[in-house]
């Protein structure tokens, strides 16, 4: 049996899961108030209590990359990277995006995932099940940062939207498309396990030194720095 622990981090609150051969066995979460870099290392500890596992015992550690938070994802996978040395774990990164398309109905074979970028803008992948049965959603291609006005206005009618970002999406641009609960906009520690566990099984690994967040735009200090000589 291999233990797993997950962390999804690239939200302002942010979760921590314990899985034994891809079954669930416990969630947990962090508020955003408390703050993610100061409780994730205690929160992560008192999952393995509840579990009765040693970190040792640890097989397998997933994490999401991103995008989202920049801090929160470089606490997250900071973490999971460290985590991984020490206990001689193997670890598999989990796009946000399929952590966020994983929550959707089981009927739903393609959704757009829509999370937040603020200044008007948010980050939306197209994402497909795989065929092999497994659940898993695959992004069809990179994820986009755009503009949600124009974006939401040029979709096709009856697809299907989720995600964090639409809490702030003018109903009205929504009249054409399918929307998700939002009860599932948010993704979680428990939806990386699952994708990550189903990618382990098929071979996935990643290189605890080589696992980056994944930004896809710079930082708005980075953006300043960047434009402060023009």
């Amino acid at each position: 049996m291999i233990h797993g622990v997950a962390i999804e981090s690239s939200q302002r609150t942010a979760t921590v899961a314990a899985f034994a051969d891809g079954r669930l066995l416990g969630e947990r979460e962090i508020s955003a108030e408390a703050g993610t870099a100061r409780l994730l290392a205690p929160t992560l500890a008192g999952l393995l209590r509840d579990t009765g596992w040693q970190p040792r015992q640890v097989g397998l550690v997933a994490v999401s990359c991103g995008p989202g938070s920049f801090t929160g994802l470089r606490v997250g996978i900071t973490t999971a990277k460290l985590w991984a040395y020490a206990a001689g774990a193997d670890i598999v990164g989990v796009s946000t995006s399929v952590a966020i398309a994983q929550r959707v109905p089981s009927h739903i074979d393609a959704v757009w995932t829509v999370d937040r970028a603020q200044r008007g803008q948010a980050f939306v992948t197209l994402l497909r099940r795989l065929p092999d049965g497994s659940g898993i959603f695959r992004p069809e291609g990179p994820t986009q940062l755009v503009l949600c006005r124009p974006w939401c206005q040029a979709l096709e009618p009856g697809c299907t939207l989720t995600g964090p970002a639409l809490a702030a999406i003018d109903r009205d641009l929504l009249r054409e498309v399918h929307v998700v609960e939002p009860s599932r906009w948010r993704p979680t520690a428990a939806a990386v396990a699952q994708a990550a566990w189903a990618m382990y099984q098929q071979g996935a690994r990643d290189d605890p030194w080589n696992l980056e967040p994944q930004y896809v735009r710079r930082s708005a200090a980075e953006e300043r720095f960047a434009t402060r000589d023009r």
